[in-house]
């Protein structure tokens, strides 16, 4: 197992991580495509939007296996406007993880430093940890669509470490997605990856892998 000596700064993920949120997207995504007449797509295509943000296009490779009528700009357009005015909020309360307020508590109360690193826009992070009360937890608050490059590029990691005054080694960046753990290594720092049982995501560049922050807790905290 990893050494996470010296660890003083946890940098999390929101969606997949803190929040059990990416089922809901994945029915959102199917729904607006079988509403505009896409009914025989291998649910599995969609797997590709999980953890994607800005400068991440999954959907060019989604409609790229598409029927042929379906990958003309057109429909595209039509798609992403369709998609757009079915958005509704998450029912966040409903799909954040049960341990998540309790653990982020122990965290606090223990002294380390904590941001939320996410690549969703600012108005969901941010009704987010609303929502489910554990703003407090936070000293920084950070979207991708502040950066030109988004996951899996490090640049939201280094901001948040340069930001919390400390150092890539005493950084550990917990995350889910296949993204936003290259862009954790990229940042030269150890992640940790909150495992994935549905989406087939390749976790296997991660220094360590976990069930729920439950045992997240009690790994680094029996190290400290």
């Amino acid at each position: 197992m990893e050494s996470f000596v010296g660890i003083t700064g946890l940098l999390f993920d929101l969606d997949g991580v803190l929040l059990d949120s990416e089922r809901w997207h994945q029915r959102l995504n199917a729904k607006c495509l079988n509403d505009l007449g896409w009914n025989d797509f291998d649910p599995k295509l969609l797997y590709y939007t999980v953890g994607s943000g800005k400068g991440v296009d999954p959907w060019r490779r989604i409609f790229s296996e598409a029927p042929e009528k379906y990958r003309n700009e057109e429909y595209k357009r039509i798609f992403r406007e369709y998609k757009y005015s079915q958005f509704d909020w998450v029912p966040f309360t409903e799909v954040i993880f049960p341990e998540v307020r309790t653990v982020l508590k122990r965290f606090k109360e223990k002294g380390y430093y904590m941001a939320c690193c996410s690549s969703s826009k600012q108005e969901y992070i941010d009704k987010a940890l609303s929502d489910c009360n554990i703003r407090e937890y936070f000293e920084l608050v950070v979207t991708g669509h502040d950066f030109e490059r988004s996951k899996p590029a490090p640049d939201i990691y280094l901001f948040a470490m340069n930001k919390l005054g400390l150092s890539h080694e005493e950084c550990l960046v917990v995350e889910d997605s296949a993204y936003g753990i290259q862009a954790g290594k990229k940042a030269k720092m150890q992640v940790a990856a909150r495992i994935d049982h549905e989406f087939g995501i390749d976790q296997s560049s991660a220094d360590l892998l976990f069930e729920d922050l439950n045992e997240l807790y009690q790994i680094i905290t029996a190290q400290s």
